[in-house]
């Protein structure tokens, strides 16, 4: 069955038919009686004040924003080149050029930038910006700034994190057939700035609507319920215990006498405190059970629909060790996996360029340890394992596998040297052991005797050849 509904506005009206709903006429179901079908999308979107009261508000949100930013940056790079060490093959003498790449990285405090630039892209929906301050032969003014970033740098000044209100959007390309398509244009404090000397981060684009979308835009209607229920908490607290105290004399006190004595009751009384009363007197508690039993099961559901909308495992939202993985954690994992491919997907590409410029660096210190010939030096990097097993678990995974190994040599599956050659790889490198080498010696040779029964005499001067012992060997002579 079909349904046809009209939106837009009266000027752009558009008639669209639905095949995928069901339509029952005597409930309203499917029609606009239906007060599911009433339910529309908010149009709000979250000013860069308001995300920054939110964020300086609520510590779950900033856990939420903060988290993957210091996860994704916190066990770094690891950078190799061909110029490290030296080379037998070409004879070129290692330089060490990986660590002059990392110093100057530590002196611009890429990593630091990165890890505030993923902060901005979760906070905000238009995300970050990181702008590269270049020194070039032509002053970079106003006018250069709106061109591509040189080929040729002195060095690579500095490197900002620019929050969205100060870089706004001019103008996108939605000309699907240019090769710019749904490139946007940017201006920072009103001059327009090429794309090529920024990196822009944002979570979930839409070019239609110039901006991305807020992690806490996402998260926020959990975040309200989580603190609610927080609130509610600390009220039910107060009440989840009431003392009756119980008296025919209570209906013949002052009320404000009445009113001071239980006072004085409530700040004496403790869980070590003895009461006197008489015989007609009682004191009691009241609580409710059932309401007290119901919270944790509130707060789970809660917790994992914060979870769930912030795209991270309650483990990681309350805190837990990071990095540290223990058997079963499967969640855990999952959100690792997701940083690793946040980093190959939306760093990786930041980092290549920040090593790019910092290698074409005309007054650095690789392009003057390379003499200028940058152009033959390769280089790639390799982002660090995010995770490790925690040392309990993986005892005994080396326990398992030493039963394992046992059960086959046993069985004549393997021999030892085949289980060696295995799971000790490194102990089959000869190279590595730096036996030194044995200082054999020639041994000495007696000269002949001659026919009338005298040994021919051979000298030693210019006939000998010298050995390593510092002897000289004799040649035989006719």
């Amino acid at each position: 069955m079909t349904r046809t509904s009209t939106s837009g506005t009266a000027a752009r009206r558009k008639t669209a038919t639905r095949y995928d709903a069901l339509v029952e006429n005597d409930t309203g179901r499917g029609t606009s009686r239906d007060k599911v079908r009433r339910i529309q999308p908010g149009g709000h979107s979250m000013t860069e004040v308001e995300a920054r009261q939110w964020y300086l508000a609520n510590g779950f949100i900033q856990n939420i924003v903060d988290a993957p930013a210091e996860d994704a940056t916190r066990e770094w790079i690891t950078i190799r080149t061909n110029r490290d060490t030296d080379d037998p093959d070409t004879g070129a003498r290692g330089l060490g050029i990986a660590r002059l790449i990392e110093n100057r990285m530590t002196e611009l405090g890429v990593r630091e930038k990165l890890k505030e630039l993923v902060r901005f892209s979760r906070m905000y929906n238009r995300g970050g910006f990181l702008f590269y301050g270049v020194i070039a032969n032509t002053p970079q003014t106003d006018r250069e700034l709106s061109r591509e970033i040189p080929g040729q740098i002195k060095r690579l000044d500095y490197l900002n994190v620019i929050s969205p209100e100060y870089v706004p959007i001019v103008e996108v390309n939605f000309d699907p057939l240019s090769r710019l398509y749904h490139h946007p244009q940017f201006q920072i404090m009103g001059s327009e700035v090429h794309r090529s000397r920024l990196s822009w981060m944002v979570h979930s684009y839409v070019p239609e609507e110039r901006r991305g979308v807020s992690v806490i835009e996402t998260i926020l209607d959990a975040v309200l319920a989580q603190d609610t229920s927080l609130w509610s908490v600390i009220h039910l607290v107060f009440e989840m215990s009431v003392k009756v105290f119980k008296s025919p004399r209570v209906q013949d006190l002052d009320p404000e006498k009445l009113a001071e004595f239980l006072a004085k009751m409530r700040a004496v009384m403790s869980t070590m405190s003895m009461v006197a009363i008489d015989k007609d007197e009682d004191l009691g508690r009241v609580t409710d059970a059932e309401a007290n039993s119901n919270l944790k099961q509130i707060f789970d559901f809660i917790f994992e629909n914060l979870a769930g909308l912030a795209r991270m495992p309650k483990s990681r939202l309350m805190g837990q060790s990071q990095g540290v993985i223990t058997a079963g954690q499967y969640d855990l994992l999952n959100y690792y996996d997701n940083i690793a491919k946040f980093q190959e997907l939306e760093l990786r590409p930041i980092i290549e360029k920040i090593i790019g410029l910092i290698v074409r660096e005309s007054d650095g210190a690789i392009h003057r340890a390379l003499g200028g010939r940058v152009d033959g030096l390769d280089w790639e990097f390799d982002f660090n394992p995010l995770w490790r097993i925690a040392p309990g678990e993986e005892a005994d995974i080396e326990l398992k596998q030493a039963q394992t190994d046992q059960i086959y040599i046993t069985s004549a599956v393997l021999d030892p040297t085949e289980v060696r050659a295995r799971r000790f790889k490194e102990l089959e490198e000869f190279s590595s052991w730096g036996t030194p080498a044995a200082g054999f010696r020639s041994p000495k040779i007696a000269s002949p005797k001659s026919p009338g029964g005298e040994s021919e005499k051979h000298a030693a001067g210019e006939n000998a050849s010298p050995e390593p012992g510092g002897e000289k060997r004799a040649k035989i002579g006719a």
